[in-house]
């Protein structure tokens, strides 16, 4: 808790700047009109949730493994649905 407060700035800076990159994609259309909070559970959850299980050895996740399936799928995740 006593580092709670600069781990959570730093990763609002860089969720911050992923957040923008999905803001510009959402105004041409490209994501779904998602609230902002939402696309962020789905872009950054996928990541945060191996890096919290990762430390316990227990997760069963190949990380290198994980890498090349996960990004595919995350941004798939926001995406417009279908006309």
């Amino acid at each position: 808790m006593a580092h709670a407060e600069e781990i959570g700035a730093a990763g609002a800076e860089k969720s911050g700047a992923v957040m923008r990159r999905l803001g510009v994609r959402r105004e041409r259309g490209g994501t779904a009109p998602l609230p902002a909070p939402v696309v962020e559970v789905l872009v950054m959850g996928p990541h945060a949730e191996a890096a919290r299980r990762r430390p316990s050895g227990t997760c069963g996740i190949d990380l290198t493994e994980a890498a090349r399936p996960l990004p595919g799928h995350i941004w798939r995740s926001p995406r417009p649905e279908p006309a």
